[in-house]
């Protein structure tokens, strides 16, 4: 789409598009962060820095002192900084300490991360209103695969809430994860590996609930009785020293190496890459961290052929977006792939949480 003055289509008639001149009446999706804010601008970097501790940094280093040297409020891109420092210093100075510092500090911020992420999260999931799942659910029910790169419950929690048999028929939404209980509810739920071509959902950089055990991927569940909660789980997980199965590494690569070494992300990733026809864009900011998730479209062998990305604010806001997801068309083309056709909406008239 050419660079105009007129108002942003909105996301109604993004999906009538598709539907009438693509012919592909449930695309997929791909979500991002925008997804979370909507629901709470406390899902926002601002907050999740004002939330994080990050007390063990080496030799007096405070949390302000890194993220106002970087200049953002973004966990990923501090994660990188420090990372890339740590690599400098190994040429510089290979037998010097301060490049274990960089990257303890590095493994700091990771877990902060997650530490705020639990943090701002409602107590359960009947916190939330029931008029907002219903909302999300309704946006969901546009598409058949869900990919996401959130680490938060409220995907999980908008696709277990109960709603009634109307609605559930009027709004069906994709929920095959690849999990399975085995019938067991005593059983931890446990990743069908290597993966199913039914899994309908994919956490590409892992989520709070989920966690590894040896070579398995496991899923939390609600357990009737004290503690039961998905939260109070993730949370005594946290204040135990045991994280989830989540990827906060800064870079490209080293978040390509962490999606290698687990089955389940190097399969969500993998559907990703095999992924034909229609994908949304979704509150993803199209950032040089996730270069691996715009590769994966890229790629000369992709089988997306049209790119619907919702942009959000005004011009000035989302003009790098913009210019980020128009390169993927080119670069895909350079590189001898189909034609990657690109569209954009409004995000915000999507009105994902109502």
């Amino acid at each position: 789409m050419a660079e105009t003055d007129e108002p942003l289509p909105t996301f109604t008639w993004a999906l009538n598009l598709v539907r009438e001149r693509y012919n592909c009446p449930k695309p997929a999706l791909l979500l991002g962060n925008g997804f979370s804010q909507a629901f709470s601008s406390d899902f926002g970097y601002k907050t999740l820095r004002a939330k994080a501790t990050l007390d063990n940094l080496s030799n007096g280093v405070t949390k302000d002192d890194i993220f106002e040297h970087v200049g953002t409020n973004d966990f990923e891109t501090v994660i990188h900084t420090l990372e890339r420092a740590a690599q400098l210093q190994e040429i510089y100075t290979p037998f010097g300490t301060l490049q274990h510092d960089l990257k303890a500090d590095a493994e700091v911020v990771k877990k902060g991360l997650v530490d705020a992420l639990g943090a701002i999260h409602p107590s359960s999931a009947q916190e939330v209103d029931h008029r907002k799942y219903l909302a999300a659910r309704m946006f969901l029910s546009n598409f058949s695969l869900l990919f996401t790169l959130n680490y938060d419950l409220l995907l999980y929690w908008t696709r277990n809430h109960q709603v009634s048999l109307s609605q559930s028929t009027a709004y069906p939404i994709p929920s095959n994860d690849g999990f399975t209980d085995y019938g067991d509810s005593d059983r931890p739920l446990t990743w069908k590996s290597p993966g199913y071509l039914d899994q309908e959902v994919f956490h590409l950089h892992g989520a709070m609930h989920l966690y590894a055990e040896g070579n398995e991927t496991r899923k939390l569940r609600y357990k009737s009785g004290g503690g039961g909660k998905l939260i109070d789980q993730v949370r005594q997980n946290l204040n135990a020293g045991n994280y989830p199965l989540v990827v906060t590494e800064g870079s490209r690569e080293n978040k390509q190496e962490r999606i290698a070494a687990n089955p389940y992300l190097s399969y969500c990733y993998n559907r990703l890459r095999q992924l034909d026809g229609v994908l949304f864009v979704h509150g993803v900011a199209l950032s040089e961290n996730d270069q691996h998730i715009l590769d994966a479209i890229s790629d000369p062998y992709s089988g997306v052929t049209t790119l619907f990305v919702g942009l959000f604010g005004d011009k000035a806001l989302y003009r790098d977006v913009k210019h980020r997801a128009e390169g993927i068309a080119l670069e895909r083309k350079q590189r001898g792939g189909r034609e990657l056709r690109v569209e954009f909406y409004q995000s915000a008239s999507a009105e994902p949480w109502g």
